[in-house]
């Protein structure tokens, strides 16, 4: 009895459910056009099979006579691939290699152009996001006021200078700067005379 659900464990471990199975299956017989059906109706497009292999990894793996063979449909599938939002390129199976190692180990020198297009685009965007995300922190920071610095700047136009100066003493840098870039000692400097003679020191 033992025997029997222990062998049934380790065919569960490794049996694909059967929608991925043929994913594979038609990957492997180049049957791109079907692989691409199953996986645009049910199948995740990060699907593995029994040792970790995407489909992308397994397109990757296949040698050049089998590409050969169906150049244009196999480019075609891997452009599908890749330009599912899912997709995540840089899975490994249970070996450790990732579509790009096979696809470089089998001289699959049009998809490495695919995939270095993709590398590429996706490093430029990815820079461009941060720039932006940058330039946007910049522009908030630049005409915007925290509300405590705020205080000190209101506080010394309003020649508080004690409570300015405990708030900085609390909390605050010294540079803290207002929305033109002036420091607090450059606030005060910029106060006239008759201010700074009415009001406390």
């Amino acid at each position: 009895m033992m025997k029997r659900r222990r062998k049934k464990a380790i065919v569960s471990k490794y049996a694909l459910n059967e929608d991925v199975q043929q994913v594979f299956t038609a990957i492997s017989k180049g049957k791109f056009r079907l692989a691409r059906i199953l996986i645009e109706r049910k199948v995740n497009v990060n699907c593995t099979d029994d040792v970790g292999r995407t489909p992308l990894i397994a397109v990757c793996k296949l040698n050049n006579t089998r590409i050969n063979h169906g150049q244009e449909d196999i480019l075609h599938f891997v452009q599908f691939l890749l330009n599912e939002e899912e997709t995540i390129l840089n899975t490994t199976d249970m070996f450790g290699k990732q579509a790009l190692d096979y696809a470089g180990e089998n001289e699959l020198h049009e998809l490495i152009q695919i995939f270095d297009s993709i590398i590429n685009m996706s490093a430029n965007n990815c820079f461009e996001a941060v720039m932006n995300r940058w330039r946007k922190k910049a522009l908030i920071s630049k005409y915007t006021l925290n509300e405590d610095v705020q205080q000190v700047f209101t506080a010394i136009s309003e020649g508080k200078f004690r409570l300015a100066r405990i708030l900085i003493e609390r909390k605050f840098n010294v540079n803290c700067t207002d929305d033109v870039g002036r420091t607090p000692l450059i606030a005060v400097c910029k106060l006239n005379d008759t201010r700074i003679n009415q009001e406390d020191r």
